[in-house]
């Protein structure tokens, strides 16, 4: 049995913002998410006990190493595995096509170079893994739908996501399909088809959104995603963490990490809304992905029974 980790954490998009000037986007400046990369390297190798992991800071964070080094790394796993994808950064929406009555979109990453990841690349990777044989974790501290939320300047609190350009907004009133980035769901997969209705949008994004809480763990799933904030929120950063990293490394210390990914997730909504309210701010951890192993446990082997 062998743990396997990338850890990715990325404040500098200053390419990233040269490619996108023309399209309008902007993007946030960042400067916590290279600090969560190293604290939550630091807590995989010792707390964890995963043998190998990858670190990859800033420029080094382009597209093509970060999913060369994903794919050695699910390529390398056997049954009894565990491989673990933390993400530190920027995360945008793109629509599934161009058609003005498209109703479905996908969130996606944001590498430092290169084009965004978006959920059916990462599938594409874990193409070959069994999900119930290798437990394959995401954790997202990032949020991915826009949302309309005016940083603050004094108590230094940014979102990280790029508002939506506007063909995007033009059209994203038809909504009803948010594929998450990680789910890992496959071709044709539908059952999350439906999950999302009745966006408010502001000028830069989604300012609200109902979702269906019964098509967020699916049996067509191939990982766990643990992300930071719900479809139409922001993720937030301040005082140099993300405030979902911190509640993770807050978890660890109280309580060890002897927990279920359901307990898991109690304990991260917790944490992240206490720190969040100090800015007027609402930030609900979620998790998708995969049906029937919330109850064992975060990071550890899949019970092979299953």
């Amino acid at each position: 049995m062998t743990r396997r980790a990338l850890v990715v954490g990325i404040n500098d998009y200053s390419r990233q913002r040269q490619r996108s000037a023309a399209l309008g986007l902007s993007f946030p400046v960042l400067t916590g998410c290279v600090t969560d990369a190293k604290d939550m390297y630091a807590l995989l190798t010792t707390a964890f006990g995963f043998e190998e992991v990858h670190l990859l800071l800033d420029q080094q964070a382009g597209r093509d190493r970060i999913l060369g080094t994903l794919r050695a790394m699910i390529d390398a796993s056997a049954p009894g595995d565990v491989v673990c994808f933390y993400y530190s950064g920027h995360g945008g929406i793109l629509p599934a096509t161009k058609d003005a009555t498209n109703t479905r979109y996908y969130e996606a990453i944001i590498p430092a170079t290169g084009d965004w990841i978006f959920d059916r690349r990462l599938e594409q990777m874990a193409e070959r893994l069994r999900p119930g044989e290798v437990n394959f974790t995401l954790i997202m501290d990032s949020c991915h739908s826009g949302g309309l939320h005016r940083a603050d300047a004094e108590a230094q609190a940014v979102p990280r996501s790029v508002p939506m350009d506007a063909d995007v907004l033009a059209v994203i009133e038809h909504i009803q399909t948010l594929i998450p980035c990680g789910a890992c769901l496959p071709p044709g997969a539908t059952a999350m088809d439906g999950n999302v209705s009745s966006p408010v949008l502001g000028d830069r994004g989604f300012t609200d959104l109902d979702t269906d809480r019964d098509k967020t763990l699916v049996g067509s799933a191939k990982a766990t995603l643990l992300s930071a904030c719900q479809y139409w929120q922001t993720a937030l950063e301040a005082g140099g963490h993300g405030l979902f990293t911190s509640a993770i490394l807050e978890m660890v210390d109280r309580s060890g990490f002897d927990e279920s990914y359901s307990d898991v997730l109690d304990t991260l909504r917790a944490g992240v809304q206490a720190a969040a309210s100090k800015f007027g701010h609402v930030q609900e951890p979620q998790l998708y992905g995969q049906l029937g192993r919330m109850d064992e446990g975060f990071l550890q082997p899949w019970n092979a029974s299953r």
